[in-house]
């Protein structure tokens, strides 16, 4: 307990600091250790981190949603591969099971963190304390990057020196999967360090939403908690959040997806067309496209009760079968009718937004040794009354089991193509060593699959280690016998 005080106060000073920044929308750069001479090189390398991101978009979607039951694939252009991944028929040979996109954020990020030191003495202009933050910054986006892979492939080589080039080798043995999780603990509380708004003009505000802030930093460690059992201070850094008074649910739950960076907006991926940088996602989803990737699950409709802000015209429209979130200008109760602009087909990718830290603060309530189920419930409460439903009591909960599918339903309605389903069920399932809650979650997932799939579900998620990818086969070619592949592909 004594361990558990001096962390959170910790946070509390951390999450006071302040820091400069120069422009961050994104350019692309080479790694060397010739190249550091100035602070423009480190912000370059820097905002490198967040332009290798964008190239993660896809991931994101197939890991997090595709390889869930929300989202259906649909379109011929669309691989094969995506397909075996949305039917868990997944191989080593699979071209979406691998994890180069990530490494080449951790690349330069691990440059940023190595090199940024040696500029002080090479540009006058550069502080220490703009140094400290980039360092922290750095830190906080390889701490989110081995976030997704240690989820998706659960172990995997723990690189903490960047490469000269990462075109392309992390030819390296895993790291046990507590050493990756000790990684990212230490990063993220690193990254608490970081200012919470950069803005310092209203054309800058973007930077408030779009830049890892210190309390981005907080809203990905708690969520960490959940997944290393560290349900306390889980608990806590979300109150911590919560007290800042920094972010507020939108009234109009739609305005996160269009326009995008609300005061509910904690963290995003910025784009910006204007200056040629787009991401797919409307054109995957957009049902005028013969060639879209992707649709709702018929089922999904089903979950939404008629009053929910979030459902028809929201989340999605049914008779398109299309997820309208990242294709629409209009919300619930509005027509559904217009796509949107071409100017504004790019959305922002959102990490994490309010929501996210009431649902990750139920969770954390309810998952204590003696379960909380007043807090956790009243948590609930604020994402579904925002969407227009009544509050539950917590005579609606009689066991943490039906807390949770009562959470994970309203997590799923909430989140729906953000990247989340997957990775939600995935950490309920792996409680005590996939003992405790495996056999709802294969459940939850079998009750939206088609009846010719389930086989193939069942057989697969028997072994628990199908849970995660496997390593791809060329990186395990590559690595000389180092990497040795996940057990339950052997």
């Amino acid at each position: 307990m004594k361990r558990n005080i001096t962390i959170l106060i910790g946070v509390l000073l951390l999450l006071s600091s302040c820091n400069s920044w120069l422009d961050l929308k994104p350019e692309d750069d080479r790694v060397s250790d010739q190249y550091w001479t100035s602070e423009e090189d480190v912000q370059t390398t820097l905002n490198s981190c967040y332009n290798r991101f964008r190239n993660c978009i896809p991931y994101f979607i197939i890991w997090g949603e595709i390889r869930a039951e929300n989202l259906n694939v649909v379109s011929l252009d669309a691989t094969a591969d995506i397909e075996l991944i949305h039917g868990q028929d997944i191989t080593s040979e699979n071209d979406w099971v691998t994890w180069a996109e990530f490494y080449r954020v951790i690349n330069s990020a691990n440059s940023v963190i190595k090199y940024a030191p040696t500029v002080l003495e090479k540009d006058p202009l550069y502080t220490e304390k703009e140094m400290q933050m980039d360092v922290a910054e750095a830190r906080g986006l390889r701490g989110l990057a081995y976030y997704y892979l240690v989820r998706a492939f659960r172990e995997v080589p723990l690189v903490t020196e960047p490469f000269v080039s990462d075109e392309y080798g992390y030819t390296m043995a895993k790291s046990p999967e507590d050493t990756i999780w000790s990684s990212i603990e230490n990063d993220l509380y690193a990254a608490l360090s970081l200012p919470n708004t950069y803005a310092t003009s209203s054309s800058e505000s973007w930077q408030n939403k779009c830049r890892l802030t210190g309390w981005g930093a907080a809203t990905i460690l708690a969520e960490v908690y959940l997944w290393t059992g560290k349900y306390d201070l889980s608990k806590q850094l979300c109150e911590l959040i919560m007290g800042s008074k920094q972010y507020e649910l939108e009234t109009d739950w739609f305005r996160n997806f269009y326009p995008g960076m609300t005061d509910e907006s904690v963290f995003e991926l910025y784009f910006d067309g204007a200056n040629s940088q787009n991401n797919s996602l409307f054109a995957w989803f957009n049902f005028n496209n013969t060639g879209h990737y992707y649709e709702i699950n018929s089922s999904l409709p089903q979950e939404y009760d008629d009053l929910d802000e979030r459902g028809e015209g929201a989340t999605f429209v049914s008779a398109k079968s299309c997820l309208w979130k990242y294709l629409g200008t209009s919300g619930a109760n509005s027509t559904a009718g217009n796509t949107r602009p071409t100017n504004n087909r790019s959305p922002n990718w959102i990490f994490y937004r309010y929501a996210d830290v009431y649902l990750i603060h139920a969770e954390a309530c309810a998952m204590l040794p003696t379960p909380d189920y007043e807090t956790a419930v009243n948590s609930l409460n604020e994402v579904r009354t925002r969407a227009g439903l009544e509050g539950l009591s917590t005579t609606d909960v009689y066991t943490q089991e039906s807390f949770l599918t009562l959470l994970l339903d309203e997590r799923k309605k909430e989140f729906v193509g953000e990247g989340k389903r997957w990775f939600d069920l995935l950490r309920l399932a792996r409680i005590d060593n996939f003992s405790k809650f495996k056999t709802m979650v294969v459940n939850i997932l079998l009750k939206n699959i088609s009846l010719n799939e389930r086989p193939i579900y069942q057989t697969k998620l028997s072994k628990t280690g199908s849970f995660y990818f496997p390593i791809n086969k060329d990186d395990i070619d590559r690595s000389g016998g180092l990497l040795i592949q996940n057990e339950a592909y052997q």
